[in-house]
């Protein structure tokens, strides 16, 4: 489709605003113009020059007035289409290429009474694909209004329609001349189809009708502009060991230099990894005009050129045979470009998680369509407007280094404490030769290298151009190196000006201004090398700050094991209990400015002084925090460089511990009975009590401690952005007054902490429309995939849905649990039509059917899910302070049997994980157990046993059947068992089978011998004890008490043994576990880990929805009577409809009777009620094709899982001409 730009407006007077119009149409040149209230009259000149004019006057007025007109510029093909209403409204069809663009102008005024019927009526008209656009007078949240009036719902039930798509982005398009107050009437609609290539914005430009032009485009393909090209590596097919083998070869010239230089030696590094990814993997830059796709290959275009070669020699020589090449050579590239399409859909969809934005999807979209994605900014200020990418860039460089400047101090803190301050040495007092210490500060090693690595999963390069899978890829000579670099820097406390330098590109913000800096946020590429390293050092130090607790326990950011939940669901239990006990709460939200960018970095090394000696990491931590700079790209085109004063740096992770050092003692301003909250920079305090002047007299203090905390760091906080609330259940209760530097902190009546919305009454209503009208966007992207042949298969859409729809919905519904039903089905609606188009129901079709086939639970019993699961791994870490805050649920949980309050508590090691290593022998397994009969086995174990003479043999072993879970040990002739809880999974016993031989040994044995062998054929375990980095709960045991072994002298090595091989001490362990489990005079041991707790829930809701299953009576309940998912691998996108809907048992044949009000159908044939039943199985009429197609008289075989029988199906259809009326 050609490209087209279209613009709406009500200008009020076509006449009044012609040089107005004339200069829109000058600036944008618009193909399209749509105008509302045009006042013509029939006697009115309507003609634009170069344009065809399309009219639609008010008849009934007594004066001219309302009126729409559509102009389409004179090249386009175009007539009008009859519609017919009585609304103000034009509708035309324009010629593009070799399809049709249908667009209708409406125009509905205020006092114009409308109903759903009248829109519907206009829509139904229109050929698709069309855009239905005007000035609608419709107010609802869900496209960005205050509220939502009864013609926004009527709009609102027009986009609950599967092809329907709504393009607002919520911007205003309205103003209120009178009162200056901004909305959202003015709307564009559209089919799926169209959606994902059309663009909408409100333009800038502020004319004398109190409504604003909209600019609707259709997004160019790639090759159609001629921007900046960023060159790209060709990691799709890399040659990884041509590459390891280039540097391996290369790096033998240099590997016995010195690293005195470090900067020439990381530069030469550097190239040296480039060149070879140059030759190895190769990089391209797309300089055509064509269109550049990610599904796109050399297969596809061989298929292309060789079509049209075909097409040129049958146009030279139109035989018979050149006709049958090209329509063979058309196909061929037909499908293998569908083919592409889906893989790359598949490789994209693979990654989607919920963290994944829809912002990100619809970058895809537009990516398979071959779609321009550049985001072009322009920059208005008192200057006027920029556009050049360089210039843009340069303004944003000047405003984030003014962010970055002593500016943002104030004089009085620059003058009394920071000069002074700075102009004083940092001291540390600490005894440099404290083991925590020298261990802090030794060599890094490969092992934390590799570790590192692992977490690095990013694809983008740095600013060097090398991206994490290049350093992954290096051969183990080239990674040695890489570790000399690393260590040198380490030790001589210098880091190269290159790893200190960072690429900003400028993200916009959320409903802020995209022509304004102010409206953009920084986002930080730094170079892969020193992220690695600063992974390694930031490991290192959040270990020291863990163990030794010095991180306060209210800081729930960026913290393992914590989360924005624990926060959220302290506040909330405060307020239940001010309500449970007529109280009154106060709350006050704090903004601090600029958080990240205000660090007073002399405080960050101060305070490390504090807890670091002056070695290798205090060094590393004060040269990382120096002489930052950064450039800002903007299209591909860098700035000059700028410089970063104060603050930290953006993108890196240690950056991100250190601000949590920065911040940490702010909660040391805030006495009981006030109560703090912190993540990471947001920061809540909040206070009950029976009087009101005593949770204002509290609150007040609580304010200027903080405002003289603020005085001494730095940091300084906006009175205007931050927020105080009451929640109480009076009536008529006076504001809080708190004052921050002598101003009023604003009072609201609902406030956003964390992404949630706490309304005065806490009833969730704000919140709640909040989600609902967030969904009512998202929807768009399901309704457009499900469009397409490359992307429409219900497990996509169902990850997709899961991705962006349910997690939208799962993110904070613990909280709003127990909101009033009416409330919560404003989302569950939006979730249903969600699941419902990424299966291919019909509309008539029950949700509980629909849930079934997608293998979702209901919206009820997931928040019953994610509440246990949240409170299980609460419990899970006894230092988190909502510990306190679950013990209600758990207590609730109890009663339904799930036993969540023994959960093994996860804390930090007591040892430093990069500095210790664990002797596992895994010898044995090189030998395949279906290939070596037992005594191979004995002989190669006594082999090892003999390596180790004089050392304690301990075998261990653990059961688990359906009366219990048991472990034994074996020691000598001595067996030691112990019982689990049911919950126990074999893995979780098998490991406390191995800790408490590896505590025996190290408490309890008598032995005179120093060695201990602990054999064991649990795989999992053993291998899982060499993990140091993120071990399960048991693991952690085990690692600790062999630690805490070696420390006095007693060496553990773990040797893996074959069950069930005629090994006796295994044997024997065997069977002691499995006698553990009946026996009543075994030790219980009452601990479960996370994990046993998750399969406990997962179990729970599954057996609890599965019932709810089975008392219902749908249709589909009679083919399929458990919840579990069948899958339809292998079928097209129409066919997963047709059989789904079968299934359900609603039909666009047999239940569309229900969305126009008709009498239900009957067969012509058979004289019966028509449904799916009769027509698969009775309909005499089907009979021979029944016949021809095994199609079985039994419903639930007819429909059931198995792949033949749903072919057959499908056959069995298509010839009898049912297919396509499903």
């Amino acid at each position: 489709m050609q490209n087209l730009n279209i613009i709406q407006w009500n200008l009020n007077g076509f006449y009044k605003k012609i040089n107005e119009l004339k200069i829109l149409i000058a600036e944008y040149s618009p193909d399209l113009i749509c105008l509302q209230e045009t006042n013509f009259t029939d006697k009115s000149h309507t003609d634009l020059r170069n344009y065809t004019s399309y009219t639609q006057h008010r008849t009934n007025g007594l004066r001219a007035s309302g009126g729409v007109a559509i102009y389409v510029k004179t090249f386009f093909p175009s007539k009008q289409i009859n519609i017919n209403t009585h609304l103000e409204a034009i509708a035309i069809s324009v010629q593009l290429n070799e399809t049709n663009l249908n667009i209708c102008n409406l125009y509905l005024p205020n006092q114009t009474k409308i109903e759903l019927f009248d829109v519907e009526n206009i829509t139904k008209q229109l050929p698709k694909p069309f855009i239905i656009l005007g000035d609608y007078n419709a107010h609802s949240t869900t496209w960005g209004s205050e509220k939502t009036d009864y013609r926004g719902k009527i709009i609102e039930k027009i986009l609950e329609n599967d092809n329907m798509v709504l393009l607002n982005d919520t911007s205003p398009t309205h103003i209120n001349i009178a009162n200056g107050n901004l909305s959202c009437i003015d709307l564009t609609m559209c089919t799926s189809t169209l959606a994902q290539r059309l663009k909408w914005k409100v333009l800038p430009d502020i004319y004398s009708s109190d409504h604003l032009p909209i600019l609707t485009y259709f997004i160019p393909r790639l090759g159609d502009t001629n921007k900046n090209k960023s060159r790209r590596w060709n990691l799709k097919t890399p040659n990884w060991s041509l590459f390891s083998d280039i540097i391996e070869f290369e790096i033998t010239k240099i590997q016995h230099n010195d690293h005195s230089n470090i900067e020439n030696t990381v530069k030469t590094f550097t190239d040296m990894i480039t060149s070879a990814a140059n030759i190895a993997i190769g990089s391209s830059i797309n300089l055509t005009k064509k269109p550049k796709v990610p599904w796109w290959n050399d297969e596809i275009k061989r298929a292309i050129l060789n079509k049209k070669n075909a097409l040129n020699t049958y146009k030279k020589h139109k035989t018979l045979e050149n006709l049958i090449q090209l329509k063979k050579l058309r196909a061929q590239a037909k499908f293998l470009i569908k083919k592409s399409k889906k893989n790359s859909w598949k490789e994209f969809t693979s990654s989607i998680n919920p963290k994944t934005n829809s912002h990100m999807i619809w970058n895809k979209i537009h990516s398979l369509k071959g779609l321009n994605r550049n985001q072009e900014i322009h920059i208005t200020d008192a200057q006027g407007t920029t556009s050049s990418p360089k210039d843009v860039a340069e303004k944003f460089g000047t405003y984030f280094q003014a962010n970055f400047s002593n500016d943002i101090y104030k004089q009085e803190f620059i003058d009394e404490i920071k000069i002074p301050s700075e102009n004083s040495p940092i001291t540390s007092t600490i005894n440099p030769c404290n083991s925590e210490q020298i261990d802090l500060n030794s060599n890094i090693t490969l092992n934390e290298m590799e570790t590192a690595l692992k977490k690095c999963l990013s694809k983008s390069p740095g600013p060097d151009s090398i991206p994490y899978c290049f350093i992954t890829n290096l051969g183990i000579t080239a990674k040695k190196f890489l570790l000399d670099i690393y260590n040198n820097i380490w030790h001589s406390g210098t880091i190269p000006d290159e790893w200190k330098k960072g690429i900003i590109i400028p993200i916009l913000k959320p409903g802020k201004k995209k022509h304004s800096t102010d409206g953009y946020r920084p986002i930080t590429l730094l170079n892969t090398m020193t992220k690695v390293m600063e992974k390694i050092i930031n490991l290192r130090l959040i270990w020291f700050l863990e163990k030794n607790e010095i991180l306060s326990k209210e800081q729930s950011g960026f913290r393992h094991a914590r989360s924005t939940m624990d926060n959220l669901i302290i506040i909330k239990t405060e307020i239940e209990n001010a309500f449970k006990h007529k109280q009154i709460l106060g709350m006050i939200s704090l903004d601090i400015t600029k958080a990240y960018d205000s660090v007073w970095r002399h405080r960050i090394l101060t305070i490390l002084s504090k807890i670091l000696t002056s070695g290798n990491m205090f060094k590393y931590i004060s040269n990382f925090l120096k002489e930052r700079q950064f450039q800002v790209k903007v299209s591909n085109t860098l700035s000059n460089t700028f410089y970063q004063e104060n603050g930290i740096p953006q993108g890196s992770s240690l950056a991100v511990t250190l601000f949590l050092l920065a911040i940490n003692d702010i909660v040391e301003t805030i006495q009981v009975p006030v109560i703090s909250n912190l993540y990471a920079d947001d920061f809540n305090i909040l206070c009950r009590s029976n009087n009101l002047n005593t949770v204002q007299e509290f609150l007040q203090k609580s304010a200027n401690n903080l405002s003289d905390w603020s005085k001494k760091t730095g940091f300084s906080f906006s009175n205007l952005k931050s927020q105080s609330i009451i929640f109480t259940k009076r009536r008529k209760i006076k504001p809080l007054k708190i004052t921050l530097d002598n101003l009023v902190i604003p009072n609201q009546d609902k406030i956003k902490i964390l992404g949630i919305t706490f309304d005065s009454k806490l009833n969730w209503l704000p919140h709640l429309k909040n989600i609902r009208d967030s969904l009512s966007q998202k929807l768009n992207i399901i309704k457009i995939i499900s469009h397409t042949t490359w992307g429409g298969d219900s497990s996509t859409l169902l990850m997709i849905y899961r991705a962006l729809i349910r997690s939208k919905t799962d993110y904070g519904s613990i909280l709003f649990n127990n909101a009033n039903t009416s409330h919560l089905n404003m989302i569950q609606t939006k979730l249903n039509t969600a699941i419902r188009l990424s299966i291919g129901g019909f509309k008539s079709s029950p949700i509980e059917s629909i849930r079934n086939i997608a293998n979702e639970i209901s919206p009820k019993l997931r928040r019953e899910k994610l509440l246990l699961l949240h409170c299980a791994r609460t419990k899970r870490n006894t230092n988190n302070p909502a510990t306190k805050i679950i013990n209600t649920y758990i207590q609730e949980a109890e009663k339904k049997n799930i036993k969540i309050n023994n959960i093994l508590d996860r804390k930090p090691y007591n040892f430093p994980p990069w500095n210790t290593t664990f002797n596992v022998n895994l010898s044995l397994t090189n030998f395949k157990k279906e290939n070596t009969i037992p005594s191979i086995y004995k002989n190669m174990l006594q082999n090892i046993l003999q390596e180790h003479p004089n050392s304690v043999q301990i075998y261990t072993d653990a059961s688990k059947t359906n009366n219990g879970v048991g472990v034994a040990m074996i020691v000598n002739n001595q067996k030691i068992t112990y019982k689990l809880p049911p919950q126990a999974s074999i893995f979780t016993a098998e490991a406390i089978a191995i800790y408490k031989a590896a505590k025996f040994f190290h408490s309890e044995c008598v032995s005179p011998e120093t060695k201990c062998i602990i054999l064991s054929d649990s795989l999992s375990n053993l291998i899982a004890i060499t993990n140091t980095s993120n071990p399960p709960d048991t693991t952690k045991l085990i690692q600790e008490e062999t630690f805490q072994a070696g420390k006095k002298g007693k060496q553990i090595l773990f040797v893996w043994v074959p069950g069930h091989s005629g090994i006796l001490g295994n044997e024997i362990a065997d069977k002691e576990a499995h006698n553990a489990i009946d026996s009543t005079s075994t030790t219980n041991i009452n601990s479960i880990t996370f994990d046993d707790a998750k399969i406990v829930i997962n179990t729970y809701i599954n057996n609890k929805c599965h019932s709810h299953w089975r008392q219902l009576n749908t249709k589909l309940n009679q083919i399929k009577n458990n919840t579990n998912l069948w899958t339809n691998s292998g079928l097209s996108r129409k066919d997963e409809t047709t059989i789904n809907r079968l299934r359900i048992g609603h039909t666009h044949l047999t239940h569309s009777y229900l969305m126009s009000n008709d009498e239900p159908p009957s067969c012509d044939t058979c004289r019966v009620p028509l449904t799916v039943k009769h027509i698969i199985t009775e309909c005499h009429k089907y009979n021979q094709y029944r016949d021809q197609f095994h199609i079985s008289e039994q419903i639930c075989q007819a429909l059931g899982p198995n792949p033949q029988d749903t072919n057959n199906l499908i056959l069995f259809l298509k010839k009898s001409e049912l297919y396509n009326l499903i």
